[in-house]
Formats: structure tokens, sequence, C-alpha cells
């Protein structure tokens, strides 16, 4: 039987919806038009792979720069993805001090598990993992998810008690390279800059209490217009307390057993892929996260002439991977263990 190969992704939409899992992953059809999020995303981890490859802020505003050139949104994104890779470099600058990097954009292939602890004979998992690091006050192997959102919102994080992708990552990597992941740094991101705060025709800045900005842009503003910061002490307090949220993070560590239980989940979705002939639609997805991309063409509110122009085939079901050579890449033999890594293998295996 000719094995495949199955991501998260495609894990995920299954689950949303079997129909939008068929327009994608079987029909392999994706938008021709370029979406705003998915490009400053990209442009923003280009630059953060530059950061951590050359510890250089401004090797990475090249990278992500020669990105976004090819882009529609260019001139809108180039000046917010470099104040962002700026104030993350600036932010973070200990990061080297604190982390040993592994691996940058690992990618990975390996056969899911079945639950007699076999490997399977039909699905292997594939992916790319943002970063593979080492803490050095312990030793403990972690994996780096880099987000990027729009909203100030803690709760965001609250999605790392479910989430499918990075208990997906710790798993594959622990098993790929033969290491115990200890668990994730869920890195944000938000996409867009600390507000300055208005300048009053008194001179003194505005006393705007719901502004949305940092402790030391907003204490910059005070000692640049001469404003008595004991006028704002509200505001400087539930800075002071709020902390920086534009450069946010949260770990989550997984046990084994946790990590054992997404493999079995996981590997359920497979077999339900595979049995199923009539993917059939979920309505209660349809306007969730934005809306469906396949909405229109889902409902039949697309002419025939109309569908070709808003949406086109890819030649693989995952583009992201496509540099990738998936048959090259073989996990290690020995099963997860202490955390150390054989760099020698790996090597051999993406270069």
């Amino acid at each position: 039987m000719t094995r495949q190969t199955i991501s998260v992704s495609e894990g995920n939409s299954w689950l949303a919806c079997r129909k939008k899992h068929d327009y994608r992953y079987r029909q392999q059809l994706v938008p021709a038009e370029e979406k705003r999020p998915l490009t400053l995303g990209k442009s923003v981890h280009i630059g953060l792979e530059s950061i951590y490859e050359t510890g250089k802020v401004d090797h990475a505003l090249q990278s992500a720069g020669e990105y976004l050139a090819h882009s529609t949104y260019a001139e809108e994104l180039t000046p917010l993805v470099q104040d962002m890779l700026r104030g993350y470099f600036e932010y973070w600058k200990e990061d080297p001090e604190l982390y040993e990097v592994f691996y940058i954009e690992l990618p990975f292939k390996l056969p899911l598990i079945s639950p007699s602890g076999r490997a399977s004979r039909i699905f292997d998992i594939v992916g790319r993992v943002d970063m593979v690091v080492r803490r050095k006050s312990d030793g403990s192997i972690w994996i780096f998810e880099h987000k990027t959102v729009g909203t100030k919102d803690r709760n965001y994080f609250n999605r790392l008690d479910t989430d499918y992708q990075v208990r997906a990552y710790a798993w594959a990597v622990s098993r790929f390279l033969g290491v115990q992941v200890k668990g994730v740094v869920y890195n944000v991101l938000r996409t867009k800059l600390p507000a300055e705060p208005d300048v009053l025709k008194s001179g003194k800045i505005s006393k705007r209490a719901n502004i949305d900005t940092t402790l030391d842009v907003f204490e910059r503003a005070l000692s640049r217009t001469g404003s008595d910061p004991s006028e704002y002490v509200d505001i400087l307090d539930r800075l002071r307390n709020e902390g920086n949220t534009f450069f946010l993070r949260e770990e989550r560590e997984f046990t084994p057993e946790e990590l054992h239980q997404w493999a079995l989940d996981f590997y359920h979705i497979t077999r339900d892929i595979r049995r199923s002939s009539s993917p059939y639609r979920n309505p209660t997805s349809c306007t969730l996260y934005g809306g469906c991309e396949f909405r229109d063409l889902c409902a039949g509110l697309l002419p025939a002439d109309e569908i070709h122009n808003r949406y086109r085939h890819i030649q693989t079901k995952h583009p992201e991977l496509a540099d990738v050579d998936l048959d090259a890449l073989k996990p290690a033999k020995h099963r997860p263990s202490k955390p150390t890594v054989d760099h020698e293998f790996i090597e051999s295996i993406i270069s």
C-alpha cells in the first residue's frame, strides 16, 4: 500500500470541516489572491530565522525585506515588519545567554504510531518546527513556536491547553531526533507597534487611559514633553503591571503520557480520513477565524468561470515543505531518552 503524508494543518482542516479538507488537500485548491496576514506572518518568520542564525538584526531586516519585495503589500508591510523585528531583537537580546539554538526551521517526517505501538503502515506525519533549543540553566530541550497576532489578549495562550499543533511538534521532534522534548515556548509578536501618546495643545501628553503602548514608550514621551509623571500615575501603574504586550512568551510542559494521547488521537484522525468517501459540510465552521476561504465555492455562489480566478491548483499538499527532500528524512533509531542531540546525524539527513 502506498504511504501517505499528513501534516498537522491537514488534520486540523479535517476536524474543522470535511468539505474544506476535500477542497484543500484532495483537490489541492488554494485562494489565488495573496493574503495579508499570511504574508506578514511569513516575513516575520523569515526575519526571526535570520536573527537566530546570524545574531544580527540588519541581516533579519534584509531577509524579510527581500521576501516582501515580491508582495503586493510591500509598501505597507515593510516598515511595520522592520520595526517589529527591531523591537523583538532589543527586547529579547538576552536569548543567547538563555538558550543554545540547535535547529532552525527543522523539517521532519516519521511514521505515526498505532494503538498497538507499531508504526503506521500508511501514514507519515510531516512538518517543520520553527526552532529547537536547549535551555542552558537545566539542559532541557524545548521547541519554539513563533506566532504573529493582532490583538492584545493574554487569553490567547489558553489555546495551549488543547493546541494540537504544539503537541504534534513536541511528539514528532522527540521521536525524530531521539530526545525528550520538555515543552514548547509560545513566542508571540503583535502585528502592530506601541502607540505614541498624543501631544495636547498645552504641550503635555494625553491622559487617555486605554492607550495601547508600553511603559518605555510612555515614559520617554513624558520626558520628551516635560509632562509631570505624577499626573499619569494610573496609566503608569497599568502599563507597569501589564508588562510588554507586544512581545509575549508562554511555556507549556508536556508529559510523555500527554504526547502519547495526542499520537493516538491523530492516528484515529488519519484512519477516518482514509475511510471517508463522502466529504460533508460542517456549517458551524463557515465563519470561524474570519471565514472559510472556500465558503463561496462551497455554497455555490461562484459562477464557473469565476472559480479559476479565485482559486488555483497546487502541485503538492505541503507547499511549505517544497524545498525539502522528504524521502531523505529518516528518524533516529533510538527512542527519546536523555536531552542530547546527535548533530552529525541530523545534519546528514537535511543537508
